[in-house]
């Protein structure tokens, strides 16, 4: 699952993720809660945008029901990261590079 509050921002990433072979559903990001429980997700990649939707609400409500979650952001925090990481999580700044983002597809691929 693609989450963005824009559309049509995340279209260089859901190019880059369909032409490495993945399946991608864009949804609203108010549509996300209701979606996540009635599909199975390997990973749900959630684009913050400031002032827009709250991806930890969202992750807390639906975390038994996806696989990995991504949150794609404007700048790559260590903090953030870290936070993300121990709870099985990454952090991919924006611009997404194609390197940073085949280790994370690598990650969830090896779960």
């Amino acid at each position: 699952m693609l989450v963005d509050h824009e559309p049509g921002a995340s279209r260089p990433l859901l190019k880059l993720l369909s032409s490495r072979g993945h399946r991608v559903v864009p949804v609203a990001g108010e549509e996300a809660v209701d979606v996540a429980p009635r599909l199975r997700f390997d990973a749900v990649f959630w684009t913050a945008r400031a002032g827009r939707g709250s991806w930890s609400e969202f992750l807390e409500r639906v975390r038994s029901s996806v696989g990995s979650f991504v949150l794609i952001s404007d700048g790559y925090d260590q903090h953030l990261a870290a936070s993300l990481e121990q709870n099985g999580g990454f952090l991919l700044a924006r611009p997404v590079e194609e390197a940073s983002l085949d280790r994370i597809l690598g990650e969830i691929s090896a779960r």
